[in-house]
């Protein structure tokens, strides 16, 4: 009996040292959220690609989190920083400066930031872009293809964000393409966390013949909601699929929703840098590497099949798409 009693003790120190030998081993990463993922659904769906990589990797992988609170956050904005980290995601282009001059300090860790405009020559840097003048472009063709009046809608969170500048681009452009004749009113909120605002915004809009809205606006766009069920009117979802958190109301007003690939875009990476594949540089993300969608609405088929063909005939076209130099140009100066 004794001897088994020190059998058991050598063998629980033995896992108790392993268990420790593994938790050192663990690759260890921080991401950072522009907005608190719980209320915003554009972050939101990269902190689902976060949870899908913890998932995937168990006990070899540390993720921890920071949700920003500053529009332009710096270093000591960020006590996570202090730590050591193998890699940092950031989901914005507000974390380029802090995440630049972090990454010069710390030339082991990784950085990757996910859903910027910006270059890097930093060789532990990568930066993730998407194609948001065809992100715009499709949200377009589909407002304007539903369109009874002729008149659509364009509500976006801050103006000065060029994200947003090349989403009106593209989004005018897919609209005009479909009915030269169309006009696009266009608002701003000003803020990305003010739903009410965007509510009363988006019912004025409409009074003024507008009858399908997008709405790239951040947490403020669940402010359409309020606004489509009261005027019976549609609306094109940004970020994430409106379905999915829209009340039943509003259901039904639902046009499409026009995506960027956060989730797989989180995830992917995590998955580079555990299997030891990352690379510094510029990724850009667009329609034919799936790297941004259109996730149709609840609507009935009659009401979806203009929109349906805009798509096909986009979907149809894509090489040459790819090659169209106003998708590819980049005017808004930045």
């Amino acid at each position: 009996m004794k001897k088994f009693g020190r059998k058991f003790i050598v063998l629980l120190a033995i896992f108790v040292l392993l268990g420790a030998a593994l938790g050192e081993a663990a690759v260890k990463g921080l991401i950072c959220y522009g907005n608190d993922p719980a209320f915003d659904q554009f972050n939101g769906e990269a902190k689902a690609g976060a949870e899908t990589a913890k998932m995937r990797y168990g006990p070899e992988l540390r993720l921890s989190s920071y949700i920003c609170k500053e529009a332009d956050p710096k270093e000591e904005d960020i006590p996570q920083l202090k730590e050591k980290w193998d890699f940092v995601i950031a989901i914005g282009d507000n974390f380029y400066n802090v995440m630049t001059e972090d990454a010069k300090k710390h030339s082991t860790t990784k950085y990757i930031l996910v859903d910027s405009y910006k270059t890097t020559k930093l060789n532990n840097f990568r930066i993730v872009e998407f194609n948001n003048r065809e992100l715009g472009y499709l949200a377009g063709i589909v407002a304007a293809s539903a369109s009874q009046t002729g008149t659509v809608g364009f509500i976006g969170g801050v103006q000065k964000v060029p994200a947003l500048q090349e989403m009106l681009l593209g989004y005018t452009k897919g609209v005009t393409t479909i009915n030269p004749q169309g006009i696009v009113l266009q608002q701003w909120v000003g803020n990305f966390n003010k739903p009410k605002k965007l509510t009363k915004l988006a019912k004025k809009m409409y009074n003024d013949k507008a009858d399908v809205i997008f709405v790239p606006a951040g947490n403020s766009s669940q402010g359409i909601f309020a606004a489509a069920q009261e005027k019976k009117k549609l609306f094109v979802g940004c970020d994430g699929d409106a379905a999915k958190i829209a009340p039943q109301e509003a259901q039904n007003y639902i046009l499409a929703s026009v995506t960027k690939g956060l989730e797989t875009s989180v995830s992917g990476n995590i998955q580079l840098i555990m299997e030891g594949r990352f690379s510094p540089g510029t990724k850009t993300l667009n329609y034919a590497n799936k790297g941004i969608s259109c996730i149709r609405g609840p609507l009935t088929g009659n009401l979806w099949q203009k929109p349906s063909q805009a798509l096909l005939d986009f979907d149809a076209q894509n090489d040459l798409q790819q090659e169209d130099a106003f998708l590819k140009e980049r005017a808004v100066k930045k």
